[in-house]
């Protein structure tokens, strides 16, 4: 009996060995799948680590072409604005050239009239007269600094004497300036 009972308990401990087995192999085979459910959450750890890493150089460089790319367009509005400040006071200039230049034309078309229509003797326009009926000064430049604004013209009177002098009665008591005219050097 004692040998029965016996049996009876080593076959009992044969199948609970055989259980612990069993659950051990159960065990060890999810031990492996943790193993390689981890090994592989590190891998994709590791790649999105490196990824992160490559998108926040990648931002620091776009931040850095963007502060680039914004002063070069301030930089580019400031140059605009200039140059269109420039542009219209350059236009302003061209439009008062112009007027002058129309002035002019218009002068010298009187003046080319009024000699083609009076004899030879009375062909020789003075600059009073000419200066009274149109407004235009001959004698009217832009002073350069240190410069005589009358350099380009020498004053004669109708004597043909050259004047050192803009006003002909200084030197000439019997003329007037009406009668002086003037020529260009």
């Amino acid at each position: 009996m004692h040998n029965g009972v016996l049996a009876v308990k080593v076959k009992e401990l044969e199948e609970v060995d055989k259980q612990q087995r069993t659950q051990i192999e159960e065990y060890t085979g999810l031990i492996h799948n943790f193993r390689d459910a981890m090994a592989q959450s590190d891998s994709l750890f590791q790649s999105y680590s490196e990824k992160l890493k490559e998108l926040t150089t990648a931002l620091q460089s776009a931040r850095k072409e963007n502060a680039a790319l914004k002063k070069k367009t301030d930089e580019t509005d400031v140059a605009m604005l200039k140059y269109a400040s420039d542009n219209a006071k350059l236009t302003t200039e061209l439009n008062t050239a112009l007027q002058q230049k129309e002035k002019l034309e218009s002068l010298c078309r009187a003046l080319q009239k009024r000699t083609s229509t009076k004899p030879d003797s009375e062909s020789t326009t003075t600059a009073w007269s000419l200066s009274s009926s149109t407004g235009f000064n001959p004698f009217a430049q832009k002073k350069d600094a240190g410069s005589n604004p009358f350099a380009s013209f020498v004053p004669m009177c109708e004597k043909g004497l050259n004047c050192d002098d803009i006003l002909c009665t200084k030197k000439h008591p019997n003329t007037r300036y009406s009668n002086c005219r003037v020529v260009l050097v």
